[in-house]
């Protein structure tokens, strides 16, 4: 085999020393992600209590999605306030009208989601990760809470990140 050529198979003994840089740009959006659910967590178990509203609540399975989507595409389409917060407006919306309606029987979660989607589109709000509750809105308060709620914590520690923490991070402060 000459020394140009790729090899055919894996060796195991071969190794291929950790770049530490790469670590630390996939290590960062995680963090931050992390930082954005433990403030759900915070919220959800501290604000009802404080406010004296029960039937508020910040967590939902997927505002993981939503954490994922801020932090590894902070700039894309999808990641801004009008798109997390329209999807999920709409979303919500939808579900509820659809649930108020009585119509669909059991296919009310599926006809939510196309509805939704196609709202989204029109609206030119898209965020996919809403869609995930677009079968849950039975009462007026599930369009808010957990889903508005939670997303507008999540883009408000997003915010934070990118613009105040990061920066530190990266050895960029602003100068005064």
């Amino acid at each position: 085999i000459g020394t140009n050529q790729p090899t055919l198979f894996f060796h195991p003994f071969y190794f291929n020393p950790i770049n530490m840089d790469d670590v630390m740009n996939h290590a960062m959006p995680a963090v931050g992600a992390a930082i954005g659910l433990f403030a759900l967590g915070v919220c959800n178990d501290q604000l009802p209590g404080l406010l004296g509203q029960d039937w508020l609540g910040f967590m939902s399975p997927h505002l993981a999605a939503v954490a994922a989507t801020l932090w590894l595409m902070p700039s894309a389409p999808v990641s801004q306030p009008k798109n997390v917060v329209g999807g999920h407006l709409i979303v919500g919306a939808t579900g509820w009208l659809v649930a108020q309606s009585g119509m669909f029987g059991d296919w009310a979660g599926t006809v939510s989601f196309v509805l939704a989607m196609m709202g989204m589109g029109m609206a030119d709000a898209v965020h996919p990760a809403a869609l995930a509750m677009a079968a849950g809105g039975d009462d007026m308060m599930g369009i808010i809470s957990p889903g508005m709620t939670g997303a507008a914590v999540l883009l408000a520690v997003h915010h934070v990140w990118f613009n105040h923490v990061k920066p530190v991070l990266d050895g960029h402060t602003k100068s005064a």
